[in-house]
Formats: structure tokens, sequence, C-alpha cells
């Protein structure tokens, strides 16, 4: 039979499941009947937005709604964002110490240090701040978790919408053995901030240590059951407790024994999906249950006099336990309307580099990771039967990755793996030297927008109402598409031939990219093979702004001003969707 010949409903469903490229190629057929059922379905256009976009909708909050009304919802929010219009700016009042010792964004809260004394910066509490105004139009006010006897934390992680969990990592000093001190995780529910009822251990004993090993560095990171942390203890004398920690928050157990990480400095850590986590010192992904290296996925070879450090990972939001999981319970605590895909989510990904003789201080680079593109790679290592492996950066790097030019922006150093959700990275850019039609040296808002729809959408729109400059100039943003980066020379077929050794190609500064012509870059032993094919629409505000530092939520940005040493002086939620 004939697909064309079947009934119009029927059509229509089989349409349903296309990707939003799939249906311009089929109206761009000009087959009558095949484009007036597409043109006909308010249905199957407002699903294919969706996937343009990135997107799912909160049935909590849309279903009153009809097919149009949030076509038309959705529509207004990506104008929004692409052309940076703002839709409220509320200041964030303080009635307490905000300390940047300990920070988060985590969908629709800001999650911030509470430190007693200010002069020590050590947070025994966070504290959580709605993003998204309430049918008033006012912010909420500031929540509290703490942990029981108001223990110091040195790191929290939070998922609210999914999980209603909010984990904190404590130090203190041992009510059970005197003179040692205590790590333990206690586990809240983000709504009640009272024990989480799902924890048969509310209180979970990770262990005991000796003052002298000082405290450690925490990255920590949760999806389903499964609440993973990576642990690095500078002062220490010996690595015993250095690496992956692995436990079932529901049980209070650990999946596994602690699997070591050899590091020189703090280590990151985030899920590529709920059962492969992704850890320095070289990127190695790592199987959970029990964990198991896999691969190692080789960053740019650097110079012999450079070492990598500090390690930093981000994915906002998180892939979900189940994909079968319902969409209405599991986004029944979010107040977006509209939230990313946690299968196109972006991984960042920030580390710094160093001269071995320490002389200059350290750099630091940032660049964002196409989770989808990297996991077919990585199940296609696991079909050889034969892993751990090392991947060379040529064969992973540029389809999957794309560096960017932290010396643009500022504010990222404090804070580089908090600017990202979805797709969409967030940061302050000063002046205009890069943009053509920007004017002034004042501090700027920008926003890079890696999803596929949407650079689409701004080349269309660009060619429609530009003015041939190569950028659309409104009343609120300047926005451009920054196009793939071109190789040095034609890049060859790979089909993943694994080696130690990159191959050797040396070229001229003049003859190089002018992205490896970046200082950062000179960390590189050969600059020119650090080139991304992924492209990304830029949108850069007109008006200036005083912010320090910006980080990003699901339909917000938070907007900071520093004070002294680490304390926060003021902040604004701008929210756009």
């Amino acid at each position: 039979m004939d697909l064309l010949s079947l009934p119009p409903e029927l059509l229509v469903e089989c349409l349903s499941h296309l990707r939003y490229r799939d249906l311009e190629a089929c109206l761009q057929t000009y087959h009558h009947a095949l484009c007036d059922i597409i043109l006909a379905s308010p249905l199957l256009l407002y699903r294919a937005e969706l996937d343009r976009a990135g997107v799912e909708e909160n049935p909590r909050l849309l279903t009153h709604l009809s097919i149009e009304e949030r076509r038309a919802a959705l529509r207004e929010r990506e104008e929004n964002w692409m052309f940076l219009k703002r839709t409220s700016v509320h200041a964030a009042a303080f009635d307490f110490h905000a300390t940047r010792s300990i920070y988060w964004v985590s969908g629709d809260y800001w999650i911030i240090g509470d430190a007693p004394d200010p002069a020590l910066t050590r947070s025994n509490a966070v504290k959580m701040l709605r993003t998204a105004p309430g049918a008033d139009g006012a912010m909420g006010s500031w929540r509290t978790a703490s942990a029981e006897g108001r223990r110091r934390v040195i790191d929290f992680v939070a998922a609210p919408e999914e999980l209603d969990l909010v984990g904190l990592i404590t130090y203190s000093a041992s009510t059970e053995q005197p003179g040692m001190d205590s790590l333990d995780v206690h586990l809240l529910s983000f709504s009640t901030l009272q024990p989480h009822p799902r924890a048969a251990i509310p209180v979970v004993h990770i262990h005991m240590l000796s003052p002298h090993d000082g405290v450690p560095s925490v990255t920590v990171d949760v999806t389903g059951r499964v609440l993973a942390f990576a642990l690095f203890y500078r002062q220490a004398e010996q690595s015993v407790f250095d690496g992956l920690y692995v436990y079932d928050w529901h049980t209070g157990l650990r999946v596994c024994e602690p699997k070591y990480i050899a590091a020189w400095s703090p280590v990151g850590l985030s899920f590529l999906t709920p059962t492969l986590t992704l850890t320095p010192p070289t990127d190695n992904a790592v199987s959970l249950s029990p964990p198991e290296h896999i691969a190692s996925l080789l960053l740019p070879r650097l110079r012999a006099d450079i070492r990598a450090t500090s390690f930093q990972f981000r994915a906002l939001p998180n892939p979900p336990a189940s994909a079968s999981a319902n969409t209405s319970e599991r986004l029944a605590r979010s107040h977006s309307r509209f939230l990313p895909l946690a299968s196109r989510a972006l991984l960042q990904c920030a580390f710094e580099t160093e001269n071995g003789g320490g002389e200059a201080p350290p750099t630091l680079h940032l660049f964002v990771l196409r989770r989808a593109a990297l996991l077919p790679l990585l199940a296609r290592i696991l079909s050889t039967r034969s892993f751990p492996r090392e991947v060379p950066w040529r064969v992973w790097g540029p389809q999957t990755t794309r560096f960017v030019d932290v010396e643009a922006d500022g504010g990222m150093g404090m804070h580089p793996c908090t600017t990202l959700a979805g797709e969409r990275l967030v940061s302050v850019c000063g002046g205009g030297a890069d943009f053509p039609g920007l004017v002034g040296t004042a501090p700027r808002l920008r926003v890079r927008n890696f999803g596929e729809g949407a650079v689409r959408t701004a080349r269309r729109r660009i060619t429609q109402l530009g003015t041939g400059s190569g950028y659309l100039e409104t009343e609120t943003a300047y926005v451009r598409v920054v196009e793939a980066e071109e190789p040095l020379s034609p890049a060859e077929e790979d089909t993943i031939t694994l080696a130690h050794e990159l191959p050797s190609s040396p070229v001229s500064p003049a003859s190089a990219p002018a992205s490896s012509r970046r200082p950062s870059f000179l960390a590189f032993e050969n600059a020119a093979e650090v080139y991304s094919t992924l492209p990304y629409v830029e949108s850069i505000s007109r008006a200036s702004c005083t912010y320090d530092a910006v980080e990003i939520g699901f339909e917000s940005v938070v907007g900071v001003e520093f004070g002294a040493s680490l304390a926060v002086r003021s902040a604004e939620v701008v929210r756009f969707g």
C-alpha cells in the first residue's frame, strides 16, 4: 500500500514520528496532498516546532491551552531568547551572607551557599531561590536547606524536578571518634527540606579521616537512584580516599567499592547516560554497576611543559532515569512551561592548564560536547568487545565538541560550568571587537545557542531580514550564525582507528585557522587540529550590563555582582521564557 493512500489521521500519526528537518523535506517536495495534510495539522506542526527548539512541554502548565496557543507561547519563547527580549527582571534581596564557595543553577532554582562568618566563607547551609515568578509576578522567598547540627556544607547536588532531591555533602568533627572528622551525605526532599521519604538512610556516612587530610574537593551528580561523586584531597599525604564513589541513594548503600582516579587537582564528574559517567584525568568514560573504565577520550595533545588540571563538567538537564518515565509526573514540580530535552543537552567541559614549573597563572579552557553525537561513537567502541581504548582527538573531538573563546568572555573564571542549560551557553562579553556592528567596550550579555534547529532558523531569518551584513540587528540584540570551523586540510574519513599517538602535522601560525591562534590554544602542541564542525547562533544584547558573572537556568539568566572575597553583593533574575 502506498503511504499517501492511508487515511489522513493515520498519515498524520506516521508523520508525527519524523524529526522537524524531515518534515521540512516533505514540504519541499511540493506534493500537494502531503503538504496539505502537514500544514492542516496544528498538532503535527507544534510537535515539529518543539523538536526544532529542542524542548518538551510541561503538561501541568500547558494542557489548559489550545495547540495554537501553545505554539504561540513556544514561538514567543524562542524569539525572546534569540533576540534577548526580557519578559521580567527581578532583583534578589539578601538577608544572609551569600558566598560563591558553593553555588548551582538547577532548572528553575538558583542555589548558593549561606556563610555565617563572612571572613571564612564557609557554608553551613544552602539557600534556594525560585527564578520563576509566581502568578502575581513577584519572586519567591529564599528557602534554606541545612544538615543536622548545621554542619559545614562543602558541596551539594539538586534535582528538584524529577527527584525532589537535594543532597548535602558535609564535613564535620566526628561525634563517634574524637579527634577524627566525618564526611557524610544528607539526603533531603527539595520540597519539604526534611529527610527524603525514599532515602532509607537519610544521612549516608562516607568515611572517617584525619583533620590533617583537610577538606576534600568534591564534584557530585545524580540521575535516577544513582548518586555519584568524585573526591580529591589536596592536603592528604596519601591519595587513599581520592576517587569515584557510587551510591544507590534510595538504599544508602554503595554500588561498588570506590574507583581510584589519579589526579593532581579537583576532578569533574557528569553523567553521559544513566549508566555512563565522564570523569578526568583523560576524560574516562566509566560504566556504572560496577564501574568499569571503557574508554579514554584524548584531548588535543599538550606541549611537553604543560599539564591539565581542575576539570569541571556540567549538563542541565541530566538524562532521566527511565526513558519511559511519565512526562507529567517527571515534570510535576517544574515551574517552566518548556524544558530542554535531556537527549539534546550539551555537556560543558572546563579544564585549566599550567606550566610544569608553575611560573604563570593557569589558563582556562572550555568546550561544549554534544552528548548525542558522542554516544554512538562510544557504542561503536563497546561493540569491539575490547576496551578500555584510547580515542584520539581527531576521531571524536571535531564532530562532537566546540571550544569557546574564553578570553572574549568575562566572568567565566569562577564559574565556568554554571553557564549552560540545554543547548544554550551564556556569558558576559566586553565590547564588540569580534562582532560587526557593536560599538564601545561596555559589558554585554552573550548567549550562544548550539541547537541545530536554532541555527537553521537564524540562517533563514538573516537571509530574509538581514541587510547583507551577515547578521541581524534589532532593538534588543545583534544576532549572527557562527559557522563551523574549517580544518587546515580536508579531513580523512575515519572509522575509529584507535592508537596511542596522534599524527603530528605542525603548521605555521600564519597558515593555521584563526581559531587555532587564540592565546589559550598555545598550550596545545598542534593547535591547528582544534577545530569544530558545530555551528551556533550568537546573540549579544544591545544594552550593556554591570554583571561580573552570569548563570543560566531553563527560562532565565541570573546576573551577579561580586563583593569582597567570595561574597555576592547583588543579583538579578532576568526572564526570557
